[in-house]
């Protein structure tokens, strides 16, 4: 078993947080059953030999199985088309190895009262890594979950590589394709119709797209550029439901100014329109289809004629970007 493989394990199984933690679940019926799960739904736990010699995990944690097989939290995992496999109970949490239905690999803790589960790493005050023990024993002992493992690392080196820098005529070449395109997104304008145009791609609980709006206001309201805002809702839980908010309002401007930072209150759920959703989940599919996921983005064509695509706050904002917009020293 390579390094690499373990590693890559690791990092998928690294900390997210499953958004119904915390909450009360009702049970659901499963989708998918657990691997090494038989028949007649008594699950076969690895042999405790598995885990001898893993530094941080003790065989005895596997001899009893898990504590509640039929756990809400397990159940929620199993709708949404995780298999999962038993991999033993320490400090009081059992632990599981899940496979989602993209082929993605994850490590998920159940709560004692079965109500939560926990996706990450558990380490021990001697700083062990304990999950990375489990998921040792399980490579070693199940063939299966293996194979399912050295998929995944083939699918991500395969994804590094297809990910690797794009070339200067490669990124002009996606810039051209983005502006041909873009017009066509849902967005809203700020400033005076006959200045150059840049578009940018705003949550508006992004702060770096918040400060970058703070920096332009300025020269917004000179005529330096007209800025045609591309709301997207991605950040954080009231992100959909103030950008659709913003999108859908009589001055989406003003709607802006209103809903715009992480400390600003969203708009009442009941007053955001399914229409208006819409919008916005077009916005981000658009940010999926061309590879502008994160915000902000700026798209444009410079003074001279090239098309450019700026990922991030440029470092001497406004100048920076006015210079490529404008010309000028």
């Amino acid at each position: 078993m390579s390094k690499e493989l373990l590693q890559s394990v690791a990092r998928g199984a690294l900390f997210s947080v499953v958004a119904m933690g915390l909450v009360s679940l009702t049970p659901i019926s499963a989708v998918a059953q657990d691997a090494g799960t038989s028949p007649n739904g008594q699950v076969q736990v690895p042999p405790a030999s598995a885990t001898q010699d893993i530094p941080g995990v003790d065989p005895k944690a596997l001899v009893d199985g898990p504590l509640s097989p039929d756990a809400p939290a397990l159940q929620y995992l199993r709708s949404r088309g995780n298999v999962l496999r038993f991999m033993g109970r320490l400090h009081g949490l059992d632990a599981y190895f899940a496979k989602a239905a993209n082929g993605s690999i994850q490590t998920f803790y159940i709560s004692p009262d079965g109500n939560a589960a926990i996706a990450g790493l558990m380490f021990n005050i001697q700083g062990q890594n304990i999950t990375m023990g489990q998921v040792t024993s399980l490579l070693q002992s199940d063939p299966a979950a293996l194979a399912d493992a050295n998929t995944l690392l083939d699918t991500s080196e395969q994804a590094n590589a297809a990910k690797a820098p794009l070339t200067p005529q490669q990124q002009q070449a996606k810039a051209e394709a983005v502006l041909n395109v873009v017009d066509r997104t849902n967005w809203f304008r700020l400033g005076v119709e006959d200045a150059p145009v840049v578009y940018m791609v705003h949550d508006p609980n992004c702060p770096w797209c918040e400060r970058a709006m703070q920096y332009l206001a300025p020269q917004i309201a000179q005529g330096q550029i007209q800025l045609r805002v591309i709301p997207v809702g991605l950040l954080a839980d009231t992100s959909l439901a103030k950008a659709a908010a913003i999108i859908s309002a009589p001055n989406p401007g003003e709607a802006l100014q209103r809903y715009e930072g992480r400390a600003k209150s969203p708009p009442p759920a009941q007053t955001v329109s399914q229409d208006a959703i819409l919008l916005i989940r077009q916005n981000e599919q658009f940010t999926r289809d061309y590879e502008l996921e994160g915000t902000p983005h700026f798209v444009f064509r410079g003074f001279d004629g090239i098309p450019r695509i700026i990922r991030g706050m440029p470092r001497n904002m406004p100048g920076d970007l006015i210079r490529l917009v404008r010309g000028g020293a």
